[in-house]
């Protein structure tokens, strides 16, 4: 319950070898995923076989551990190097862990890409507070919430960290996107920002 992991997954090894014509090769490639050569076989008759290798190992991982990511490392040139797959059970290390990658320096010659969503990719070192802001939007549009769940959701369910979330919720209050009642939930006063309890209203979305 307080160990995390993090996997190097060599992808582009494993797709080149999943169909090798040594069986004791093929075999070690089912082994890595824990299924059955049937199961392989079906992924390789996918148009995406690299998406569909990661999607399986993020689904055996995710019987073990509650919080699952992968990243992709590429390079300078934009291109893929290996993955990175980050798996705990533990909600703290889980917010940790993301906090260190957006931590690192686009300077310093790589990058990573989140690509535990294939519909929303996150590229590590942009400035997501619009995307945030629309993502919360589009989750909560015409519900009534507390911050502390809105960031809960932000944390556990996406890419993005807790700085992240309440960053958008200012991007959506400054735009009128939300409004905030005046009284939070324990009864004491709101002042500014978006303190545990704070009682956030979400426009419909046009």
């Amino acid at each position: 319950s307080k160990t995390e992991v993090l996997i190097n997954f060599m992808v582009d090894s494993i797709n080149r070898f999943a169909n090798h014509p040594d069986a004791e090769i093929r075999t070690q490639i089912q082994n890595l995923f824990g299924v059955t050569e049937d199961r392989i076989k079906t992924i390789l008759q996918s148009q995406d076989r690299i998406g569909a290798f990661r999607s399986l190992y993020q689904e055996q991982l995710n019987k073990y551990a509650r919080y699952v990511r992968y990243f992709e490392m590429v390079d300078e040139r934009n291109k893929p190097i290996y993955d990175l797959f980050f798996a705990t059970s533990h909600p703290l290390g889980h917010e940790r862990m993301k906090e260190a990658f957006w931590k690192i320096d686009p300077q310093a010659g790589y990058r990573f890409s989140d690509r535990t969503d294939p519909n929303q990719p996150v590229l590590f070192n942009l400035d997501p507070s619009i995307g945030v802001a629309k993502l919360i939007q589009n989750t909560y549009s015409g519900k009534t919430s507390v911050s502390e769940d809105v960031i809960f959701y932000v944390v556990n369910e996406t890419a993005y960290t807790a700085s992240h979330a309440r960053r958008a919720l200012n991007f959506l209050l400054k735009n009128d996107n939300i409004s905030v009642e005046k009284i939070k939930k324990d009864g004491s006063k709101w002042s500014h920002g978006f303190p545990t309890g704070t009682i956030i209203h979400f426009l419909i979305q046009q």
